[in-house]
């Protein structure tokens, strides 16, 4: 056992990272034309607004606060954003910045969900640790989800920007987030899975700073 478990961690270790191939997309959102319908999408009444070269997604509890809109999702206070259309292998990177919430219980509770494929391939972190888990639409079962790692490196802080980097090709994934890396070689990859890029986050909203998505050579 001891011996499968040092060839794991050393097999990780030389993961090698693909080589970028042709630009997909890449939104400054130094303008409002860089949010499109067909290239944005805002999950569960998620709101938003391009402002300061940023996308700030705003939860419908707080975009709808003093209107008096009463709907599925107004109380929900997380802001969902997902970018459709994606070849099953690709490279992401981004920059985010998580609002810290105007309360305690919401500030406590706050958890940023990285998705490769919506509750396919998963990073969560939270305040004492993020964890890298294959969730119950990669595994078939609705009430399973398999833990990869868990890792005290890095946690959820509000106010501080995080770059993330993300790749997935066959059956490896990788995440790097400000440096710190979680990574994964699973049969269960290879399975079909969502072709999105899914980015939602608990508690006050985030700023989305950039977003690129490159094919793999």
């Amino acid at each position: 056992m001891k011996y499968t478990l040092l060839n794991f961690f050393f097999l990780c270790g030389l993961l090698a990272e693909p080589a970028k191939g042709k630009l997909l997309f890449a939104k400054e959102f130094d303008k409002a034309s860089d949010v499109t319908k067909q290239s944005v999408k805002f999950n569960k009444e998620t709101q938003y607004k391009v402002e300061g070269g940023k996308l700030h997604a705003i939860p419908p509890v707080i975009a709808y606060k003093g209107t008096g809109k009463q709907s599925k999702w107004a109380k929900s206070n997380f802001s969902r954003v997902n970018f459709p259309d994606l070849p099953k292998d690709y490279i992401c990177e981004f920059k985010v910045l998580i609002n810290k919430p105007a309360d305690a219980k919401s500030a406590s509770k706050a958890r940023a969900y990285f998705d490769m494929g919506h509750r396919c391939i998963r990073v969560t972190m939270l305040a004492d640790k993020s964890i890298l888990v294959l969730e119950n639409h990669l595994t078939g079962d609705k009430s399973k989800i398999k833990v990869i790692s868990e890792t005290t490196d890095f946690k959820l802080k509000f106010d501080k920007w995080y770059s993330v980097k993300a790749w997935i090709k066959g059956d490896s994934a990788e995440y790097t987030i400000n440096g710190h890396k979680l990574k994964v070689t699973d049969s269960l990859l290879k399975n079909e899975r969502a072709n999105t890029f899914n980015i939602d986050i608990s508690g006050a909203g985030y700023q989305l700073d950039h977003i690129s998505v490159w094919e793999i050579k």
